[in-house]
């Protein structure tokens, strides 16, 4: 996936690659929540980057707030003027993201 906005932490929503593999490995018992959980990122995604359009520069932040990650906020703000788009988007409770060991399944 092509990451439109500027991330200064080089991931969003926890996508590194150690948790892309982590989203591999989930038993099939979890498939529905896993899609679930994968739109919700691609929603992110879309959201973030139908903002870029609108506005040339955008940085956003994206923080977990807690290490089963089933708490995601994420902090939009414009380079130039230092305007802030707040959008607060959460997960299914038990989430799928993040390390295996943090990971509530």
């Amino acid at each position: 996936m092509n990451y439109v906005a500027v991330f200064p932490r080089k991931k969003l929503f926890g996508l590194t690659k150690k948790s892309k593999k982590c989203i591999r490995n989930v038993k099939e018992t979890n498939v529905t929540k896993l899609k679930r959980t994968k739109n919700k990122m691609k929603g992110i995604l879309r959201m973030i980057q139908n903002l870029q359009k609108q506005q040339t520069k955008l940085l956003a932040m994206v923080r977990i707030t807690n290490s089963a990650a089933n708490h995601v906020k994420i902090l939009l703000q414009h380079q130039k003027t230092g305007k802030r788009i707040g959008r607060k988007v959460t997960t299914t409770k038990k989430a799928i993201i993040g390390h295996p060991k943090q990971r509530k399944t």
